[in-house]
């Protein structure tokens, strides 16, 4: 089974409180934390170690976001939690009027507020329970995350920690809170699954057939906008990244691909209206390889950016190959149709513990 997840999440699951919403992703994510079974909330018999906390004035002075039976959450843990996704935001919706762009942003805020209060209601629920998360429990899960996301390189870890303002110990704070999350998930779903029965693997399989087929081919189009254009001396990377940007929002609203691609794009396809005839995964750069294999047919790409140009892809049609067999795929599908129980029934819990807890917004 195959779960693809934009650059923006894996992202926010490297680095600060943005990974809680990666971190608490229903049973699709953080290996070592789900090492730890459900059980080690009823075994541990650690204290739990005593964290740290702003005091009450830096509270006031930071601005309450809300109030969740009492515990603040702070506009600023607000913004840290959707800081790489609003940055992401602010830079490709830069032609939308302000009024639009605020009220989007207010509408991204308002999710990172929700994640955020579901969090601490499940910490509540966890540490009730008086069992804390160990240390080499955390150890394990930084370690996990460097492996996976920077190749075991910890220089690599450290510095971009530097870059993103985050000390070890916030960072470790974080961790202890996702591994708490995960757990607690995992000890309300456990022994109330089901396994799927044949009539629902197979409905899931052909509701999905084209995930277990070859790739086959696309037909795409391409346009490409140079960084810095030889023609064009008096251009800078502002003024293409804003042309792009133009162009894309032209697209959105129904512009013909072709039409644009031969005024503006730079590559051998600008003269065919960005026409790259049918491709498969040896025809274009990795980059853009990736990228169009992850549309559909006749969708449109986001802008995509490399050192050099920028880049909107088309895909016009999408040949699959042949499907495998459910007897090869029936274990994934099994284990995604259980997931999706999980997920109902700690949807499900959570909403109880909000209809019982005294949420107050600000």
């Amino acid at each position: 089974m195959k779960h693809a997840r934009s650059t923006l999440i894996y992202l926010s699951g490297c680095l600060g409180l943005s990974h809680f919403l990666v971190g608490c992703g229903f049973f699709r994510d953080e290996e070592v934390a789900a090492r730890t079974p459900a059980a080690q909330i009823q075994t541990d018999q650690e204290q739990s170690p005593t964290s740290t906390s702003r005091s009450r004035n830096n509270f006031y002075a930071d601005g309450i976001a809300a109030t969740v039976n009492g515990k603040v959450i702070t506009r600023s843990e607000v913004r840290d939690g959707v800081a790489l996704i609003r940055e992401r935001f602010l830079m490709e919706q830069q032609l939308l009027s302000q009024q639009e762009r605020e009220r989007r942003l207010r509408a991204l805020e308002k999710e990172g507020l929700d994640a955020l209060i579901e969090r601490e209601l499940i910490l509540a629920e966890y540490d009730k329970r008086g069992f804390p998360v160990k240390p080499q429990h955390v150890d394990a899960q930084i370690n996990y995350r460097i492996r996976q996301q920077f190749g075991g390189d910890r220089d690599k870890f450290v510095e971009a920690m530097r870059q993103a303002g985050i000390t070890m110990r916030k960072f470790r704070e974080d961790q202890i809170k996702m591994i708490k999350v995960i757990r607690m998930k995992t000890a309300v779903a456990a022994d109330k699954t089901r396994p799927p029965s044949p009539k629902e693997v197979q409905a899931y399989y052909n509701k999905n057939i084209n995930e277990y087929r070859d790739e086959g081919t696309l037909r795409v189009r391409t346009i490409t906008i140079p960084k810095r254009p030889r023609r064009d001396p008096l251009a800078t990377e502002k003024s293409q990244r804003l042309l792009v940007q133009d162009i894309h929002h032209k697209l959105k609203r129904g512009g013909d691909f072709a039409e644009l691609a031969r005024t503006y794009s730079h590559d051998s396809a600008a003269r065919q209206g960005g026409d790259r005839g049918i491709i498969d995964k040896q025809t274009l750069q990795p980059l853009l390889t990736i990228n169009a294999y992850n549309l559909k047919a006749g969708e449109l790409s986001e802008i995509i950016e490399d050192a050099r140009n920028y880049y909107i892809l088309y895909v016009e049609a999408r040949h699959y190959g042949k499907a495998q067999p459910l007897s090869e795929v029936r274990e994934d599908i099994e284990n995604s149709l259980i997931a999706e129980q999980k997920e109902e029934i700690v949807a499900k819990w959570v909403e109880s513990l909000r209809s019982r807890a005294l949420i107050k917004r600000y």
